[in-house]
């Protein structure tokens, strides 16, 4: 019989389809590995349950126990400790209900969290994954609070180490998040490095549209691309100071960047505002 798995992901289901990333939710199934998928997300402002799909739900539990409809943080700090509990409560539930085979944290702080307690009180083994260099996006973007403990980096990172040193089985997608895993508590022995999937197989095919003869360019020019979510951990900004640099050697070339994020409009307005820039970037921002 196919298991079960439960996925701790610190998300909104309303920012995967702005990033346009909802389906990627369906790629948990590990190529239909798992008989059923449940996804809860444990920091919402709405709380919610969703059937994607018949091997698909998504709850998420929101602090909505007091009205809150501008977020105010002092309300959510308020609401904490019975948060919390309702998270642990609702998520033993589904444990139980969906007899759930394995529990996923999709990273080491709050997730890695739940997914521990859960896992000592239904018995059922968890397990971490890490996405990102966190200490490296707390740097870039001092807003981020997924990886912060009200507020605080340092007791994240303490919750951090918790985390690492009691999880049966730790999934960095790369070798040098292992390798900071290792450093922050994490047993060597349990340190599996999954990487991310890529299908290569677009790229054998022929290409569907001529880019310079649909966007006007000249032929001769060379094409440097950039498609992903606008964020400054994917390091934005060093692509607009790449073109301004490359520029003061060679003039053959134009920038296309395609996606969104939050720094989008931050990043157009600065290509507007640069002649050069607005000159070799097609229209600031080329979404599709």
């Amino acid at each position: 019989m196919k298991p079960s798995i439960l996925f701790f992901v610190p998300e909104h289901y309303e920012n995967l389809v702005t990033k346009g990333v909802e389906n990627m939710v369906f790629e948990r199934n590990t190529n239909d590995f798992f008989k059923k998928v449940i996804t809860v997300h444990p920091l919402c402002y709405k709380t919610r349950s969703m059937k994607l799909s018949d091997s698909f739900d998504l709850f998420e539990i929101g602090f909505d126990l007091v009205p809150n409809e501008k977020r105010n943080r002092l309300l959510i700090y308020l609401q904490l400790p019975v948060h919390f509990i309702r998270v642990i409560w609702r998520s033993v539930r589904l444990v139980k209900k969906f007899k759930i085979d394995l529990i996923r944290a999709n990273d080491p702080y709050w997730m890695g969290f739940f997914a521990y307690i859960v896992s000592k009180i239904c018995k059922t083994p968890f397990c971490v994954s890490i996405h990102a260099d966190y200490e490296k996006r707390m740097q870039l973007d001092k807003n981020l609070t997924m990886c912060s403990v009200f507020g605080s980096y340092k007791l994240a990172k303490y919750l951090e180490r918790f985390i690492l040193s009691k999880a049966p089985l730790i999934m960095p997608i790369r070798q040098t998040l292992g390798l900071k895993a290792v450093a922050n508590s994490a047993d060597p022995e349990k340190v599996r490095i999954i990487p991310h999937g890529i299908d290569l197989s677009p790229f054998t095919l022929p290409p569907k549209h001529n880019i310079h003869s649909l966007f006007g360019l000249n032929p001769d020019s060379k094409i440097i691309s950039f498609a992903g979510r606008f964020s400054k951990e994917n390091y934005i900004y060093d692509i607009i100071e790449t073109a301004q640099k490359l520029g003061q050697k060679r003039d053959d070339f134009i920038f296309v960047m395609t996606g969104g994020g939050k720094e989008e409009q931050k990043v157009k307005t600065i290509a507007e505002k640069d002649t050069f820039l607005k000159s070799h970037m097609w229209s600031g921002i080329l979404n599709w």
